[in-house]
């Protein structure tokens, strides 16, 4: 195994140095597995696989051997020279190539593999326009996105907005399909959601200041009617408050001995006369 190795340095260097175009770019998905399948014919005797320079697992028919990160979880397939290469993270992703012996010769495929995460779930929000709604769909990724909606049998269209005519039915529902390279995620949207999203708020905002005013204007009223009660006791002379505050025929009568008096004088004044 180990002339395999050295003879192909004598080789790699020239070999490698002719590739002026990556043959193949593989995405795979953060956690999952990765296959390689070479650019050969015939069967081959040696292989050895490479990672940005560094060797990832070599076979030569007898015996197998992989190294540094990719140690515990690669393959070899000694009848194709394919590589698997189990959980790879971020940390794989990388030009991998392949040299391999066959009938004497040695044959190489190079492939440039990157490990991406999974889309996530996209979201779906709605804004009202005069004179239609405008859906809007948005996804967080580090990694290059594709968007589709579908829905209300129409024809399928790209991209993150998708105009919607207000004379839509409101059981109506679109669909936002958002892929990149390992996988696709989709979110519905109904089309009656987006009425009442925006004017609800609207409506709220409106009842809350016609509520304010409303107690703002009684609380007035309430005041000006007490300040005016005040000032007209306070303009009015105090005699004829009491005097208002008593009615005519509620005044005590009159006792004994005076009206004698008034008696007296009367019967007197008949006298005179």
């Amino acid at each position: 195994m180990r002339s395999l190795w050295d003879v192909s340095n004598l080789f790699v260097c020239l070999i490698l140095s002719n590739f002026n175009a990556v043959t193949s770019v593989v995405y795979v998905e953060n956690g999952k597995s990765l296959t390689l399948n070479p650019n050969i014919q015939g069967t081959p005797e040696d292989i050895l696989w490479t990672y940005n320079g560094n060797k990832v697992a070599e076979h030569d028919l007898t015996e197998f051997q992989d190294y540094g990160q990719f140690r515990g979880r690669s393959e070899i397939e000694i009848s194709t020279g394919r590589l698997m290469v189990r959980n790879l993270t971020s940390h794989d992703s990388g030009i991998y190539r392949s040299v391999i012996q066959i009938n004497g010769k040695l044959q190489n495929s190079e492939n440039e593999v990157k490990v991406i995460d999974a889309v996530q779930e996209p979201n779906v929000t709605c804004k009202l326009n005069k004179l239609s709604r405008t859906l809007f769909c948005s996804v967080s990724s580090q990694f290059n996105v594709s968007y589709e909606w579908t829905g209300s049998g129409s024809a399928p269209q790209s991209g993150q907005e998708l105009q919607i005519s207000k004379e839509e039915k409101p059981d109506s529902v679109y669909t936002c399909t958002v892929k990149n390279e390992v996988s696709q995620k989709s979110s519905s949207f109904t089309v009656k959601d987006c009425d009442t999203d925006e004017p609800q708020s609207y409506q709220n905002i409106i009842i809350s200041v016609a509520t304010s005013i409303i107690i703002v204007v009684i609380v007035g009223i309430i005041v000006v009617a007490i300040c005016f009660i005040q000032q007209r006791r306070e303009c009015l002379p105090q005699n004829l408050l009491i005097n208002t505050s008593e009615s005519p025929g509620t005044q005590e009568p009159k006792n004994d001995s005076e009206q004698r008096r008034i008696d007296s004088e009367d019967r007197q004044e008949n006298e005179e006369q």
